[in-house]
């Protein structure tokens, strides 16, 4: 009985991590989802950017590549590329940072190449 009893078990726990697999590619945004992202989120506009460690400034990416990021006294030319998910940006002593986005609500949930967290809202 115990090994019916494993089998089953080992099953249930395969079709737990299929479906969990499965769920987790339904979160990977497609190329033309990503797109889409980026021609929203590089209008040119500014971005209220809250970084995970309570700081807050201005992200504006411009579509031709561009953009500037402000917080406080701080101002920042930079240039950004598309990469799939979101994109990467360089400029100042930042080098290069590059961001994964997810639609969240009214906004944007980034994840950075460095761990680092933020959100863009209007």
């Amino acid at each position: 009985m115990t090994t019916t009893a494993s089998l089953s078990r080992a099953r249930q726990s395969c079709f737990a991590i299929a479906a969990v697999a499965a769920l987790c590619l339904t979160c990977i945004p497609p190329a033309e989802a990503t797109e889409d992202i980026m021609a929203i989120v590089a209008d040119g506009r500014p971005w209220t950017i809250q970084m995970a460690e309570g700081r807050e400034g201005t992200l504006a990416l411009n579509p031709d590549g561009t953009g500037t990021m402000r917080a406080g006294f701080m101002s920042m030319d930079m240039t950004w590329t598309r990469q799939p998910g979101g994109f990467c940006m360089t400029g100042g002593r930042m080098g290069t940072r590059c961001v994964t986005l997810q639609a969240d609500g009214s906004g944007y949930f980034g994840v950075g190449s460095d761990g680092g967290a933020m959100r863009l809202s209007r």
